[in-house]
């Protein structure tokens, strides 16, 4: 079952050219980090905006670690500049992706924990929707380390839409046109 708007319906239906749907989805953050599944999820996340009829989406990137003493020097000890200056490289696919599409956006970068930056921009700019890409890390691998997406899907206050990384003997899953295969909401958000 896929739940978009006010109107739940089950996959194998389809959506009809006719049918018409409220969307209460009106903030879409996209989580990106420049890596292939960063990329499924901007597609994602065009084909949710582009569907919902959403004029923006949030795109964030988070800098894991703060800049060498070299690169402070370099960037004249501007941290914000230096962080802008990686959030833009990192994020050049997904903000190309945005612009061929014709939705606006916002880039915000951050340095820290991304599940905690991430959550704070949830709370701060009223998000209805975080789209993210899976890291793909097996189940021991994701156990220990934690992982951005496992943290949202159990802490952020909306739905969080895991764009999964599709195998080449996996089938796709029916769903939305233009839309790869995606975890489905937690059941935690949908039910309520």
């Amino acid at each position: 079952m896929v739940l978009i708007g006010d109107m739940v319906r089950n996959s194998s239906q389809g959506l009809g050219s006719d049918q018409r749907f409220v969307s209460t989805f009106r903030t879409l953050l996209l989580a990106t980090d420049g890596s292939e599944n960063a990329r499924r999820a901007t597609e994602t996340a065009i084909t949710l905006a582009t569907t919902l009829h959403l004029t923006s989406v949030l795109v964030v990137h988070v800098v894991g670690k703060a800049p060498s003493e070299a690169q402070l020097v370099r960037g004249g000890l501007d941290v914000h500049a230096l962080f802008d200056q990686e959030a833009r490289r990192a994020a050049e696919p997904s903000l190309a992706r945005l612009d061929e599409a014709g939705i606006r956006y916002t880039l915000r970068s951050s340095l820290g924990d991304p599940a905690i930056v991430i959550l704070g921009l949830v709370e701060k700019e009223t998000v209805d929707l975080i789209v993210l890409g899976s890291r793909g890390l097996g189940a021991l691998s994701g156990l220990v380390m934690g992982s951005v997406s496992h943290k949202l899907v159990h802490l952020a206050p909306c739905p969080v839409l895991i764009v999964k990384q599709i195998g080449p003997t996996e089938a796709r899953q029916p769903g939305l046109p233009g839309l790869p295969f995606c975890t489905p909401f937690s059941a935690r958000r949908t039910m309520t």
